[in-house]
């Protein structure tokens, strides 16, 4: 995890703080975290900028310190049946009480394979949500056909997708759920 302060060599991009645990090494890695991040333009005093600056450093150091909080939490919480539906439901778009005859061969495909990922990871990490999120993110960094297009499909695609739905999933349970 870093906390990243973003500026082009030239001077015409805004200058981004945030929280990123990628390493920015092309032109398109570089625009997708600086979408991401809070920015200001070149054209303020110095004081205003020192000072937005000073606040976005904060902020991100907060925001990365909830995300940890939150990481935390999943791994105090174990997995039950309700979670692991709505996890499989969200990311996936099966429904684990339908028969497996009413589910199509592509997704009994990608639920096996996910139940692989789930296993491992479980293994490794516990029976918990944090278990359940490495999962998830596991199977779409690891399992997952992509077509060559890797970065992108983390970054901003399906895979992103998926990642983002489980997370989106999993806090909702530690906020409204068993988990509070």
């Amino acid at each position: 995890r870093y906390i990243t302060c973003m500026n082009s060599h030239d001077g015409s991009s805004s200058i981004g703080f945030g929280s990123t645990n990628m390493v920015v090494s092309c032109s398109n890695t570089f625009h997708k975290a600086m979408k991401d991040l809070s920015k200001f333009r070149h054209t303020a005093s110095a004081s205003e900028r020192l000072s937005f600056a000073v606040r976005e450093f904060e902020r991100a150091l907060e925001e990365d310190n909830r995300l940890m909080h939150t990481y935390d939490r999943m791994t105090e919480v174990a997995i039950n049946p309700t979670i692991l539906s709505r996890v499989m439901q969200n990311v996936f778009n099966v429904d684990m009480n339908k028969k497996q005859d009413e589910v199509s061969p592509r997704k009994l495909n990608q639920v096996k394979d996910f139940e692989v990922a789930l296993s491992k990871e479980t293994n490794e990490k516990g029976n918990t949500l944090w278990g359940l999120f490495n999962a998830v993110t596991y199977y779409t960094n690891h399992m997952e056909k992509k077509g060559g297009k890797d970065l992108n499909y983390l970054m901003n695609g399906g895979g992103y997708k998926k990642n983002l739905k489980a997370f989106n999933t999993i806090v909702k349970e530690l906020t409204y759920g068993m988990g509070v």
